[in-house]
This record gives structure tokens, sequence and C-alpha cells, in this order.
């Protein structure tokens, strides 16, 4: 009996409200995996990112226009 490669699909979905504990989050949670999927580039992965979270990314880098 051969065994056939298994087939997987990963999506993260990143979501986090507009409150103070969005930088906790961030750094808990959201730095983490993207370290852990830079070390393993060649394994494919969606991201689903929020608006808010867009949103809360473009405020802190003072990018907004």
């Amino acid at each position: 009996m051969t065994r056939s490669p298994l087939r997987i699909a990963l999506c993260f979905h990143f979501n986090q409200n507009l409150n103070q504990f969005s930088a906790v989050a961030s750094r808990a949670c959201y730095r983490g995996l993207l370290s852990v999927l830079r070390r393993h580039a060649r394994l494919p992965f969606m991201l689903h990112i929020s608006g808010t979270l867009l949103h809360a990314a473009v405020a802190r880098s003072g990018t907004a226009g």
C-alpha cells in the first residue's frame, strides 16, 4: 500500500478590534506566526486580514492619507 502525500490548505484569519490590547495581540500572536511561516517559506498558506486590523496597522505606521 502506497501512501499519497497529505494535501492541506492553511488559512489564517487575523482579526483584532481597535482597543488598548491591539499591540499585545500583535506581539503575542501575529508576529510569532509570521516568524514561523518565514522559516517555512515553501509551505503554502493564505492570510485573511480584517479591515479593522488593516486600519490599525495604517494608523500605527503613520502612512494614513
